[in-house]
């Protein structure tokens, strides 16, 4: 049941979306939102979906897919605010940083004079040495994460999600 008088959700991002080239947007559209989706075609796994409720209209997005990395991201004019998805896989740094330059420039190109969007980054990183500490995070001398680490610094962000918002079960060999 859903309370009408709630105040919407403004984005909510998803990752390991599992969709495939041929499912169409009406088959994944939640009403009142518009979608932006990196698929990984020809691939298991993977994917990445942003809806933005529909009070918010979308001036430009931008998309990017290779075998390790999703990203989709879009940028809500009236709100100057972009609004990231990110899901990657593995450990190919190379792969990574280009992904993270290009939306490194999609926020350079979104900036006015010296104001600079806001910025929501959100997604599966697949980092699991990655920790802050009161919103920055540790040092960790990797290629990978120096990657993420320098993205964050560049563009003064911080921590919002306190405690980790899923458990993953497994055995005790993992």
């Amino acid at each position: 049941m859903v309370d009408e008088d709630a105040t919407p959700v403004a984005f909510l991002g998803i990752t390991e979306t599992w969709w495939r080239c041929y499912m169409t947007e009406a088959q994944v559209q939640i009403p009142g939102y518009n979608l932006a989706r990196c698929d990984r075609p020809g691939r298991t796994g993977g994917g990445c979906a942003l809806y933005v409720h529909n009070s918010m209209a979308i001036s430009d997005q931008i998309e990017f897919s290779d075998q390790c990395s999703n990203l989709t991201a879009v940028y809500i004019g009236s709100r100057h605010t972009i609004v990231a998805v990110i899901y990657r896989t593995g450990a190919d740094v190379l792969g990574f940083q280009i992904m993270m330059d290009g939306l490194q420039k999609f926020i350079d190109n979104h900036s006015q004079d010296t104001t600079v969007p806001d910025i929501w980054l959100m997604g599966d990183f697949n980092l699991p040495l990655f920790r802050w500490r009161d919103g920055i995070p540790d040092s960790i001398d990797q290629p990978v994460y120096n990657v993420l680490r320098d993205f964050v610094d560049t563009n003064l962000l911080s921590q919002m999600v306190t405690s980790p918002l899923g458990v993953i079960m497994c055995s005790t060999s993992c």
